[in-house]
């Protein structure tokens, strides 16, 4: 004699509820398989493809990097500084 319970989670608990026993379980058992195994391809199928965007994200992070590396240093070397995040042209001071 197999028993089935279903289980569930109510306001953060784990609630068991009896499900059935022989063949109603189960059915209710193998149901309850194969939606678990439905959450693991997709979760299997999201993570693949959280990998596959991750790579060109990261070479597009580093790309935006050199760009803003290039033109700080292109702007220095035309006479500009940084003053509250903007560029500025440095005054010539004459003494």
């Amino acid at each position: 004699h197999r028993y089935f319970y279903g289980a569930e989670k109510v306001d953060g608990r784990v609630v068991k509820t009896y499900v059935g026993r022989g063949t109603v379980g189960r059915i209710a058992e193998r149901k309850v398989e194969e939606a678990r195994q439905r959450r693991f391809k997709h979760a299997a199928a999201f993570e693949a493809e959280q990998m596959r965007l991750a790579t060109p994200e990261r070479s597009l992070d580093q790309l935006e990097a050199a760009c803003h590396l290039m033109v700080e240093v292109s702007l220095r070397i035309a006479g500009y500084h940084r003053v509250d995040y903007k560029w500025r042209k440095r005054r010539d001071r004459e003494s």
